[in-house]
């Protein structure tokens, strides 16, 4: 899930309310972050592709 950060607050704020996702910021570096995400932990684009390609 993405989100627009209104403030860097939103992303700390997203990783106190959900501990047991992944967070993570993009579009800017650090306190200048223009979003953020949450994604389940230990499932990224390189496990989705790989379990894709274990399907053929």
């Amino acid at each position: 899930m993405s989100f627009i950060l209104n403030s860097y607050q939103d992303h700390l704020d997203s990783i106190k309310e959900f501990p047991d996702l992944k967070p993570g910021t993009w579009g800017g570096d650090g306190e200048i972050a223009l979003f953020g995400d949450l994604g389940v932990k230990g499932i990224d684009k390189a496990h989705a592709i790989d379990d894709v390609l274990n399907l053929c």
